[in-house]
């Protein structure tokens, strides 16, 4: 099964919206045993957000195993990516239930077989 909750990072809503959104979210990702491996997308072209950061301490700490998906990579040069990833691998170099930090782009398909990749082997691999 595949599930896309709502990102609080740029979501235009109001504030009791907001924060009844990330306590659901928070409850399903600490109460779904079936979580196989969580996708947290950030933008490129941005630091992740204060929720970015609790939503991969919260899988850190629940063992559970994630990666994070740079989102719009075709915006930024090729030295500011790699800036970018350098940033974010110092940032979470603690993390040791990250599987990866992948660029991506919607509109070049850049990482989108390595993303494909990775959700097979986390998610079609046998329960054990």
């Amino acid at each position: 099964m595949w599930v896309d909750l709502p990102g609080l990072g740029y979501a235009v809503v109001a504030q009791q919206q907001r924060r009844l959104w990330a306590q659901l979210i928070r409850h399903y990702l600490e109460h779904r045993p079936q979580l196989r491996l969580v996708c947290v997308l950030v933008d490129s072209r941005h630091d992740p957000s204060p929720w970015d950061m609790a939503v991969m301490e919260l899988l850190e700490n629940r063992q559970r195993p994630f990666v994070v998906v740079l989102t719009k990579c075709d915006k930024l040069s090729h030295p500011e990516l790699q800036q970018r990833t350098a940033q974010l691998q110092e940032l979470l170099q603690h993390c040791r239930y990250m599987v990866e930090i992948l660029p991506s782009s919607a509109r070049s398909g850049l990482g989108r077989e390595a993303l494909l990749a990775i959700i097979r082997r986390y998610c079609l691999a046998p329960v054990e």
